[in-house]
Formats: structure tokens, C-alpha cells, sequence
């Protein structure tokens, strides 16, 4: 199953379709319609002036009287009009247009480091519920509120609180729709967050199913790979609007996309200490204790009320990208100074390049103010990062089955090798270097689980005469057929080796001394009845001996046994088999 998914991934450009899916989610989400209206009339806003975040403000607002107050101010939406430098409260305001039919109205927008309550003419119908509380109100997200039947030509006002005044007149599509649309609008938006979870979470099983199956756990790439695109796809669901719809909490999902930022660049640090050494190895130490050291610093501080994680933020942005930059160039410089690993240090190099690029634009972006830390853009930034991952593990997993199919070749060779060492071209039966595999088998299964079993040594009777009378052509036919014939009385259960010359032996697994016997005597019959050269009766003598179970017996003795008993059988007339018991008997 592993190998058809490595021939899909070489078939096809994986990295190619995730970008493609991505400009396609990008597409929806610029192209979708909303049929939403905008409240695009007159806006005019009202300078609160400093409040404390524990202060308990009106929970009504006398719209018109305010409305009318001369203190406020005509607003362009988009505009960033001048406050006192204490300010940290407005109120914006404009009126509902008055004919707008809907079945389930909500006014919708989206605040961005912004706590919100709306006011419709004197009443509040909504608080975000983070106002006030003294919390630091930082983050993305939008809002839905319920719009009651007397909303038409309504004023609308909203009361804005920011720590950061720059933020407090980022409220965004503003609009009045359908709750059943707003809801969609909210999908279109996280268009592209959804395909590049998906393909992110396509890419992590395709290598942990290569890392688990292929068992290369000794290989760290494939972990930082996984955990990096990990990473990333909590960043993005991080990131998302739909999240809300699971689990409202802004705080929560703020902190994790940026916690998430902070610890990105990690595993891409370990797959590069992992290929330096010498005084390399100590510049990606400390690049690595430096990327964990900031964010360890910056949650303690958070933990201390004081916002370390958005205060820290710009320094591990500087730190992880020169260090990123840095260990770039260390891995081109080794590429050139490394043959043997330049392909893959030329890759990494490639992606870490493109992972500080990422960094570098991203840092720039939201320092000036061009995206925010949970745009969707930063979710597009991400996808040279993994094309670039997902190239690099393409070429290690070819090279890996490069590398398999000649390790594989290799064994296949050693294996046909051992085969013509281990079996007699003459005789076609096993060698002595067989003979040690398999007595070692027997001799453990006969001492743990008391398994019998027997050799017989057996010697063809008279062979040198064969030879010097007949040939050595006609010898080896002798010899052929005194195989075939040992050949055709045995079964699984028996091991038949040439030992040498005119020598043969059979182990016997499962054979008592007697039942050897009998077999060694079936086949010494045969071998006497056939005619396997004309003019001469070819006849061999056979010893047999067993295995002495207890400890006491070795498989050097249960040879020298055996070799007696033939020599016994050869001094006593030739051509009949001899135990072991017989040797004892007679002496």
C-alpha cells in the first residue's frame, strides 16, 4: 500500500494541486456574492476620551440627544480622524436604512483588537462581553447580532473601546443581512483556511503513513516535516472565522495563532541541527535555545499580565528570521563542502529560504499595518513554505526508494550467493555450511521442547575403484544417482547434505534412533537393487546416531557417533547400517 502512494506521490504534483486549490479558495473568496446591504450613509463618531478597563459604562445610550451634541464629528468610513492622546473610548453612529426585508436580520461586522457594545436608538441590544473586564481585548473576529422587527431607518450606534487607539476605528464590513447568508459569508471567507487544512492534513498522513510503514524512525525529517505542517494547520484554524461557531472565545484562539507563530520555525531548526556538525552544530544550538527561550519568555509574561506574547513578538520575528537566514546560508555553504548530501542541503536550504521569506514579509506586513496577525493572507503566505516542504520530502522519499531497491538488489544478490554456496551443483543437495544452520535449529528445539532427532552419515561402498575403472564421468553419474535415489525416500523433515566426495549425510528431524534405522535401511535397499552403472552393483554403507538429550551431548559428538558407526559398518563386510548402540554393545 506504501509503494502506491509513493508512485501517486511521483506521479503527481501534489505541491502543484495545494497551490492550485488554494488560488481557487482565494478566487471564492474575492469573487462570492453576499447580498448584503452596507450601511454606507452618513457616519459620524463621538470622542469618548479615557476610560478605565474596570469601569462600568451606561448600559443605555440616548442616541439622539448625543447625535445631536456638537461634539460629534462626521466620520469616512476607512479614515483614522485625530484624538486626544489619552483616548481609548468612541462612539460611532449611523442610522438603519428603512426598507430592508430580511426573514432573520442580523447586523454584521468584525472588530479587530476591539471590545463593542451596540445601541439601537436608546437601547442595547449587544455586548461583546470582553469589555471592560480589564482582559487585554486583542484579535480578529466577527460579529452577529439579532436585529429587532423595529430595525428599519434605526440609529445604530457602537461603542468602541481599544488599548490601542489606532485600533478603534477598525470596524469592518459592516452590513445587514440575512442570518442564513451571514452564516455563509462567514464559510466563503475561510474558503482558503479550509483547502489548506485539508491538503495540510493530506500531506501529514501521506508522511506519517511513509514514516510509520517504512519504520524509518531514526530519520527526524519526516517528524519536523509532520509537526511543522501540525503547526500550521492549528495556526490556520486558529485563524479562521468558523471557529467561533465552536467555541466562543477570542482571547483563546488569538493566543493560540500566536503561540503557534512563535514555535513554526522550531521543527525546521531541529531538521537542519540535525545535518550539520562541528561548529555549525553549535550555531543551530543556539539559534534553536533562542526560539524556545523567547516564546518561554514571552507566555511568563503574559501569565504576569503583561502581554508578553504581543510585546515579544517583534524580537522572535528578528530572531527567527536571521536565524533561519542564517542556517540557510550554513546549509548552502555545506552543500558545497558535502557531495554526498549536497541534493538534500540544497532543498532544506530552499525551504528554509522560503520559510524566512515568509517570515520577513509577514513581520512587515502586519508592523505596517498592510494585514493582521489572523488574515487569511498569512494562510496564503504559507504556501510556497509547503510547496517547498513538500518538494524536499518528495526527492528523500524517491531517494529512499532508490536506495531500498538497491539495498533490496544487494540482498537478493547475497541471498542467490548463500543459495549456490549452500547447495552441491553436482547433487543439488545441501553443502556443509548448511548443516551448521540446521543442527543449531534441532539442538534448540531437542533441549527446549524435547524433540527427538537422529543423522545418518552414509559412504558409497568401493568409490575410488568406480573411478579408476570407470572414470571420473562415470563417478560423478554414481553419485547423481545415489542422490536421487536418497532424494525420493525423504520428505520437509529431512536435510540431505553432500559432506564431501562420496559422503553423504541426513539429518532427520522428529526420528527416534530407530525409526533413522529403519529409513537409513530402506534407502541402503534401494540404492543396492538399482543399477546405476552397467557391469557393477553400487552398494554404501550407512551409521546412524541421535540426540542425547540432558545437556551432555554436543553436535560434534552425535557426528562422531555417527562417523563411527559407518566406519564400523565398512570394517564389518560394507553394505548394511550400523546404530550407534552397536558400538557400545560391542565393546
Amino acid at each position: 500500500m506504501m509503494e502506491k502512494w509513493e508512485k501517486n506521490i511521483k506521479k503527481y504534483p501534489w505541491h502543484l494541486l495545494i497551490a492550485l486549490f488554494a488560488l481557487l479558495g482565494q478566487g471564492m473568496w474575492l469573487c462570492g456574492s453576499c447580498e448584503a446591504v452596507p450601511l454606507d450613509g452618513k457616519w459620524k463618531y463621538y470622542e469618548s476620551g479615557h476610560i478605565e478597563p474596570n469601569m462600568v459604562t451606561l448600559t443605555n445610550l440616548n442616541a439622539n440627544m448625543m447625535y445631536n451634541d456638537k461634539r460629534w464629528k462626521l466620520y469616512e468610513q476607512g479614515s483614522q480622524p485625530e484624538l486626544r492622546p489619552d483616548t481609548n473610548c468612541i462612539i460611532l453612529s449611523t442610522r438603519l436604512p428603512k426598507v430592508i426585508h430580511f426573514n432573520s436580520p442580523v447586523l454584521f461586522f468584525v472588530t479587530e483588537n476591539q471590545s463593542v457594545r451596540v445601541f439601537l436608538d436608546d437601547d442595547m441590544i449587544y455586548d461583546s462581553q470582553d469589555v471592560f473586564r480589564g482582559n487585554h481585548i486583542n484579535g480578529t473576529r466577527w460579529h452577529m447580532v439579532n436585529l429587532p422587527s423595529s430595525y428599519p431607518g434605526g440609529q445604530v450606534s457602537f461603542q468602541v473601546y481599544s488599548e490601542k487607539q489606532e485600533d478603534l476605528f477598525r470596524l469592518q464590513e459592516i452590513s445587514v443581512d440575512d442570518s442564513l447568508m451571514q452564516t455563509q459569508r462567514i464559510f466563503q471567507h475561510d474558503s482558503i483556511s479550509i483547502l489548506m487544512i485539508f491538503f495540510s492534513i493530506v500531506v501529514v498522513v501521506m508522511l506519517a503513513m511513509h514514516y510509520w510503514i517504512e519504520k524509518n524512525k531514526s530519520q527526524l525529517t519526516h517528524v519536523a516535516a509532520i509537526l511543522f505542517i501540525l503547526i500550521g494547520i492549528v495556526r490556520m484554524a486558529a485563524n479562521s472565522w468558523t471557529v467561533f461557531l465552536l467555541y466562543d472565545n477570542l482571547s483563546f484562539w488569538y493566543y493560540i495563532s500566536l503561540l503557534m507563530l512563535y514555535v513554526q520555525p522550531l521543527p525546521l531548526m531541529f531538521m537542519v541541527y540535525q545535518r550539520l556538525n562541528g561548529r555549525f552544530d553549535q550555531t543551530a544550538r543556539m539559534a534553536i535555545c533562542g526560539g524556545t527561550i523567547i516564546p518561554a519568555l514571552a507566555v511568563v509574561l503574559d501569565l504576569s499580565d503583561i502581554a508578553g506574547l504581543e510585546r515579544v513578538l517583534t524580537v522572535d520575528f528578528m530572531w527567527n528570521g536571521m536565524s533561519l537566514v542564517m542556517m540557510s546560508s550554513i546549509l548552502w555553504n555545506s552543500a558545497w563542502h558535502d557531495v554526498a548530501a549536497y541534493a538534500y542541503n540544497v532543498r532544506l536550504a530552499v525551504t528554509i529560504c522560503t520559510t524566512a521569506g515568509f517570515y520577513i514579509a509577514y513581520f512587515l506586513g502586519v508592523y505596517f499595518h498592510v494585514i493582521s496577525l489572523q488574515s487569511p493572507w498569512g494562510n496564503v503566505m504559507l504556501v510556497p513554505v509547503l510547496v517547498s516542504i513538500l518538494y524536499m520530502m518528495n526527492r528523500i522519499i524517491r531517494e529512499e526508494n532508490r536506495l531500498k531497491e538497491e539495498n533490496k538488489q544487494l540482498e537478493q544478490e547475497v541471498i542467490s550467493e548463500k543459495h549456490k554456496a549452500q547447495v552441491d551443483p553436482l547433487t543439488r543437495s545441501f553443502t556443509r555450511i548448511k548443516m551448521a544452520e540446521v543442527m543449531s535449529e534441532l539442538i534448540n528445539a531437542a533441549e527446549d521442547s524435547k524433540l527427538p532427532f537422529a543423522m545418518m552419515m552414509m559412504d558409497i561402498d568401493k568409490f575410488k575403484s568406480v573411478n579408476d575403472t570407470y572414470g571420473h564421468a562415470a563417478g560423478d553419474r554414481v553419485l547423481v544417482g545415489m542422490a536421487d535415489i536418497v532424494r525420493r525416500n525423504l520428505d520437509a523433515r529431512h536435510t540431505f547434505i553432500r559432506y564431501g566426495g562420496e559422503e553423504f549425510m541426513v539429518i532427520c528431524s522428529m526420528y527416534t534412533l530407530t525409526e533413522a534405522w529403519e529409513l537409513a535401511e530402506k534407502i541402503r535397499t534401494d540404492l543396492e537393487k538399482s543399477v546405476l552403472l552397467e557391469g557393477r552393483q553400487i552398494t554404501c554403507s550407512i551409521g546412524v546416531s541421535y540426540w542425547h538429550t540432558g545437556g551432555n551431548d554436543s553436535e560434534k559428538a552425535m557426528q562422531e557417533r555417527a562417523d563411527k558407526a559407518l566406519y564400523y559398518a565398512k570394517n564389518h563386510g560394507r553394505n548394511q547400517c550400523v546404530m550407534e548402540t552397536v558400538l557400545t554393545d560391542a565393546s
